[in-house]
């Protein structure tokens, strides 16, 4: 039996089994039985929870124009709920869900209107969710998959950040500050800013750190 309680049942060596992925959940979940007659770790990235199917769903209806009644905000906060204290997350709803996050920083980055000060807090408290240490095995068994582990999540959070210099104006700093993420948006007329800039948070694990990254104002024109 796995962490996720399935039962894999004796089998040939060097055979892969595959199991319906149990509970709430559609597809199948496999392991491998190796040569020498030990099972190696599961996969579930091919498991998905109903409820982030749902979602999942209802964001492609958001960027096909379909979905009147479930603006960006709302499917934030529903996939937030879902993966909040969620210990039952396969790998499959950690790849879905990142790919959902993507799907929105793309849709804001051309409808930077839907944008909202409100919903950066949800980004930041959905991405702490997924990054946290219960999820550690699913991010590493999507990167032993070649499935890019937390990759890809990086893209959705750098994507997302982006879009809100289109609607700062002054200069503006919004910090949001997670046990497993910060992130920090805005527009400043200093010669050099230094991130993490730790005046705008008090984390320990952001004041301690030995790593930052120096920007020379040059590099861009305007703030």
């Amino acid at each position: 039996m796995d962490i996720f309680h399935t039962t894999w049942s004796k089998t040939s060596e060097s055979t892969l089994a595959t199991l319906a992925c149990t509970g709430e959940y559609t597809g199948n979940a496999s392991r491998y039985c190796s040569i020498n007659g030990k099972w190696e770790e599961p996969n579930y990235s091919n498991c998905l929870s109903n409820s982030i199917e749902h979602i999942k769903e209802q964001t492609a209806k958001l960027l096909y124009g379909d979905n009147k009644t479930d603006p960006v905000t709302i499917i934030l906060d529903d996939l937030e709920n879902v993966t909040r204290d969620n210990n039952e997350l396969r790998s499959g709803d950690l790849l879905t869900s990142s790919t959902v996050l993507n799907d929105i920083a793309k849709y804001v980055t051309n409808h930077t209107e839907d944008l909202s000060v409100d919903q950066l807090e949800i980004f930041g408290s959905l991405c702490d969710n997924l990054l946290n240490e219960r999820n550690h095995q699913s991010w590493e068994e999507l990167n032993n998959e070649g499935l890019g582990g937390v990759t890809s999540l990086v893209n959705a959070v750098t994507e997302y950040t982006n879009a809100f210099n289109e609607i700062i104006d002054d200069e503006l700093s919004l910090v949001v500050a997670k046990k497993n993420v910060v992130m920090q948006v805005g527009k400043a007329s200093t010669n050099e800013i230094t991130v993490p800039d730790r005046l705008k948070t008090s984390d320990s694990w952001i004041s301690d750190s030995v790593t930052e990254i120096k920007l020379k104002k040059n590099i861009c024109s305007g703030k």
